[in-house]
């Protein structure tokens, strides 16, 4: 009975009962299952090394690929980011210049007008005191002749004093 209960045992076992393919086939009375080939397994381990290595060699392409684009991406972004420098330095600086440009004239412009203006007050400086020697000239003449007058009286005052007392009678 043993027997028969090993024997209904074993057919009952389901396939891959065992982990051993052999000793599982051989419970269950059904063919061994043959011994892989090596040849044809080195083959398939070549096939599957080339496989990996054709894999392999794509990523390492896929990955160069992108690196190089990556690459290019970020020259392009510092070349934008230049040019986005120049043109902002442009922008900002530009009307700097300008402005500065317009003082530097301003301030030119002013000290052609204080010179102009200095000599313009020297002038007037001068005529005002050719004006006045002028003046002090016509004063002196003025006095110079009210003088000759006064002299003139007096001498005139004095010569008729003179004839006065030689008109009077004793």
């Amino acid at each position: 009975m043993a027997n028969t209960l090993n024997k209904k045992a074993k057919k009952e076992l389901p396939a891959g009962f065992f982990d051993d393919p052999v000793v599982d086939a051989q419970v269950r009375k059904a063919p061994v299952p043959k011994a892989p080939d090596m040849e044809e397994e080195w083959k398939k381990f070549k096939e599957m090394v080339g496989k990996e290595d054709i894999m392999e060699e794509i990523i390492k392409k896929e990955a160069q690929t992108e690196a190089e684009a990556a690459e290019e991406e970020v020259e392009e972004d510092e070349e934008d980011e230049e040019d986005a420098k120049g043109k902002a330095e442009k922008l900002v600086l530009e009307p700097l210049l300008d402005e500065e440009t317009k003082q530097k004239q301003q301030r030119e412009r002013l000290e052609e007008l204080k010179l102009k203006r200095k000599l313009l007050l020297e002038e007037e400086q001068r005529k005002k005191t050719k004006i006045e020697l002028e003046e002090i000239k016509e004063q002196e003449e003025e006095e110079e002749e009210n003088q000759e007058e006064e002299e003139d009286v007096d001498e005139t005052a004095l010569l008729s004093v003179e004839s006065d007392w030689r008109e009077k009678t004793v």
